[in-house]
């Protein structure tokens, strides 16, 4: 069985402090396509990408 990657979306919450996570995307264009939208919002918080396997 072969393990695919997953690319996760992950938030810092800066009032709560503590990190979550976004949501996870087959490939890494769609999770950053995600995270640049999201980013856009008027309170986005600090996100970047991050490599599961």
């Amino acid at each position: 069985m072969t393990e695919s990657k997953k690319w996760l979306v992950m938030g810092f919450n800066s009032y709560g402090r503590e990190n979550y996570v976004v949501g996870a995307y087959a490939t890494e264009a769609e999770a950053k396509q995600v995270m640049a939208e999201k980013q856009k919002e008027a309170n986005a918080d600090h996100m970047w990408i991050a490599e599961e396997t």
